[in-house]
């Protein structure tokens, strides 16, 4: 009894496996920057003679090869289109049967500099109930959609803001003339949220909203603070009790600097302490209601324990403070 499993558990073991098609390029997550692009695949668990035609098709079919066009590796030299559409690798089988492979392809090739391209996706948003140290107003964790957006890697400097008031576009930061808060690379503070808004304007930008803040904070990371955060950033454990250059930490997986402390970073949204009961899924803009506005990320006095990627908090867009700075954002394909 025990033999006649044995060899009908080795007789599985070698069942063929079934024909498929392998996208090589471009891997997964890989952000195209020049054109054109050579696309790569491989046909896999099949003879050639028993492929029919293979088709590659981005938009609509731009390729087609049949007999001895078809390779066991092929390429396929490819113009993208700019932003993010899928290419989809089709082989049409002599039995009639067909497999195919698809794959986004990212063509950003205008990213600005200073900035990260957090491209379309989905994250958890806010905190589990079971998180001990977590709050009411980030529950409950709920799924968030994003389109495309661009992010500064850090946090605007006192230099980059006071070229926006010599041209004439923002005004001075409440801390402009004290020398311990007005370095020139260390974050601009004593801005409320309307000079974060003309500063980001003067730019070509606009504030994250919450929902993209946090994404782009979170860097993929599904834990509720990066384990490294002493690493990553300044807090009332490491800071003085004061703001430091930006940058200096080590960035997250996306690249940005700063995401938790050193300074709080105002957010468009209005707040609202139950919007996640009621927020929809694709690109939150928050609440409609007017009132206080959204600053997120602790700063150089917040405690290690509260330094997480779902910690929210508010105050008024008319007043600023000695912790609170800001980041822009932009729109992108």
């Amino acid at each position: 009894m025990i033999l006649a499993v044995a060899t009908a558990f080795s007789d599985t073991s070698a069942a063929p496996e079934a024909p498929a098609v392998e996208i090589i390029r471009p891997s997964v997550d890989e952000t195209i920057r020049t054109t054109p692009y050579v696309v790569q695949w491989e046909i896999k668990n099949i003879s050639l003679e028993e492929i029919r035609r293979i088709e590659v098709l981005y938009d609509e079919v731009v390729d087609a090869r049949s007999g001895r066009q078809i390779e066991e590796m092929s390429t396929y030299s490819l113009t993208p289109s700019n932003g993010s559409r899928p290419i989809i690798i089709r082989a049409v089988l002599t039995s009639g049967a067909v497999i195919e492979a698809s794959r986004d392809v990212d063509y950003f090739p205008d990213l600005p500099e200073g900035m990260s391209r957090i491209t379309r996706g989905s994250f958890m948003m806010g905190s589990e109930i079971t998180d001990e140290k977590a709050f009411g107003d980030e529950r409950p964790r709920h799924p968030v959609k994003t389109s495309t957006y661009l992010i500064d890697k850090r946090e605007v400097t006192n230099r980059e803001y006071q070229i926006c008031v010599e041209a004439g576009a923002c005004r001075p930061s409440a801390y402009a003339d004290n020398d311990k808060w007005n370095k020139p690379d260390h974050p601009v503070v004593g801005v409320s949220w309307k000079d974060a808004r003309a500063y980001c304007r003067f730019k070509g930008a606009r504030l994250p909203t919450e929902a993209q803040w946090e994404r782009a904070a979170r860097g993929g990371a599904e834990v509720p603070q990066p384990p490294d955060i002493d690493n990553r950033a300044w807090l009332d454990s490491n800071s003085g009790y004061r703001t430091h250059p930006s940058g200096l930490k080590n960035p997250n997986p996306y690249g940005l600097y700063d995401m938790l402390g050193n300074v709080w970073e105002w957010c468009a949204d209005y707040y609202g302490e139950n919007y996640y009961l009621v927020s929809g899924e694709r690109n939150p803009e928050g609440p409609k209601r007017k009132g206080m506005r959204v600053i997120r990320g602790g700063g150089f006095g917040t405690r290690e324990q509260d330094a997480r990627f779902a910690l929210r908090m508010w105050r008024k867009s008319g007043a600023g403070a000695v912790n609170i700075g800001f980041r822009c954002a932009k729109d992108s394909y």
